[in-house]
């Protein structure tokens, strides 16, 4: 795959930006991270020197453990009467100097009660307990740099490979079974970040969905499956007939690069060997349906919906799902169907159905790549010879802008790589 310099340039410019927002997203959740963190020890420093000064134990509010030693050295008072009591007690005391001070002690005012310290409250924990919007903001972080980097480690000697390198050593044999096996892995990591968090919150992979599979549910995932697939396919058609005739020519061919440079779509029409195609579309068809529906509906949707209404939790949700997968045009086709996966989630409370929906439609949309690579391509029309001079007439010729520009195949296969 190759793209002109002002494809490459728009790509870097959008890369740029992107990066830079989620810079400051980070910086945003970090500040407010240290600020807690000092506003509490200030608090803790406070609450410390208040109960020295009263003489009290102090208990930590978020610890829950008292302190087994008083702070302090007690009351003189008290002292002095434990001296007098020692004193009565003390056989060998002739009787009149006994009983003066017994006399002294009963006399004694008791002890005042030492005032309750005031202790200042901790300050709040800036963010949820449990299903924060932070954790998967900041696990797809984790898990897309870190998939990122060994994918590219590993890819690195095909890049700088000396006459083989750059583009065509990503899509040489190594290359592609790399990059298929990096599939795998990225998807692995999204399981594996889900569970972490869940299990941090007290839940399980079983309790957001993902329990012993169901052979009902297994079958209505894949009739569902194939009900999203003509879905998508339909809006897909639908937008390469509509958007020809309300976005610029030139646009449009930049959005429709810049897409098959971004999905893994774009990435399957590159390889040659049909072997490779097949390990590639089995890794996407298998694996990114169990990572992306696990995190997606079974993490960041259950985030949302805790946090917000069903409803927008769903839109949101969808949205974001089509969001990272970067296309310009993929974004628009990929969103419906981020919206209907989370519905269906929400309806049936199996991720097991989504996965499969999700399988059935990568699966098929993979399968119609293969075998027909041309569909959706404008028709070439053969070149006539030109016809013998008439006399001259009036020629009517159709507008540029309204002459219908067929579009390659724009949805992206909703897999990460």
């Amino acid at each position: 795959m190759s793209f002109d310099q002002n494809t490459a340039l728009i790509l870097l410019v959008v890369f740029v930006i992107v990066g830079l927002a989620i810079l400051i997203a980070d910086a945003v959740i970090f500040i407010r991270w240290v600020a807690y963190v000092w506003a509490t020890q200030r608090v803790e420093e406070a609450n410390y020197a208040a109960a020295r000064l009263a003489g009290a134990p102090y208990t930590r509010p978020d610890a829950g453990v008292q302190s087994a030693k008083p702070y302090g050295d007690g009351n003189a008072r008290d002292l002095a009467r434990m001296e007098l009591a020692a004193a009565v007690d003390t056989p060998e005391l002739p009787g009149d100097e006994a009983d003066d001070a017994e006399t002294r002690a009963a006399e004694l005012p008791a002890a005042p009660e030492p005032p309750a310290p005031i202790f200042p409250e901790m300050p709040r924990y800036p963010f949820a307990r449990t299903w924060s919007l932070v954790d998967p903001w900041l696990a797809f972080q984790f898990v897309f740099i870190v998939g990122q980097v060994v994918i590219t480690i590993a890819l690195l000697p095909l890049l700088l490979a000396p006459g083989h390198g750059g583009v065509s050593g990503m899509f040489s044999p190594p290359g592609i079974i790399i990059q298929s096996i990096g599939i795998v892995f990225l998807n692995a990591l999204f399981v594996a970040a889900t569970a972490f968090y869940v299990r941090r919150y007290g839940s399980s992979l079983k309790e957001i969905g993902l329990g012993r599979p169901d052979p009902r549910l297994i079958a209505l995932g894949c009739g569902l499956g194939l009900l999203l697939f003509g879905a998508a396919t339909g809006a897909e058609w639908a937008l390469g007939g509509i958007l020809p005739h309300v976005v610029p020519k030139a646009i449009l061919d930049g959005m429709v690069k810049l897409t098959k440079a971004l999905t893994a779509g774009g990435m399957f029409e590159g390889i040659q060997s049909l072997p490779l195609k097949i390990f590639f579309a089995l890794a996407g068809a298998v694996a990114a349906p169990i990572g992306e529906e696990v995190f997606f509906r079974g993490f960041l949707y259950n985030s949302l919906k805790r946090r917000i209404n069903v409803p927008s939790a769903i839109i949101l949700s969808g949205l974001m799902f089509a969001v990272v997968h970067f296309g310009p045009l993929a974004i628009l086709v990929i969103f419906p169907m981020g919206m209907l996966l989370a519905y269906v989630y929400e309806k049936t409370k199996s991720l097991w159905v989504t996965i499969c929906m999700h399988a059935v439609h990568n699966g098929l949309s993979f399968y119609l790549m293969m075998a027909y690579p041309h569909l959706g391509e404008a028709p070439k029309e053969p070149v006539k010879p030109a016809a013998p001079p008439t006399k001259p007439a009036i020629v009517f010729t159709a507008s540029p802008r309204s002459t219908r520009h067929a579009l390659p195949p724009i949805r992206g296969v909703t897999i990460h790589g």
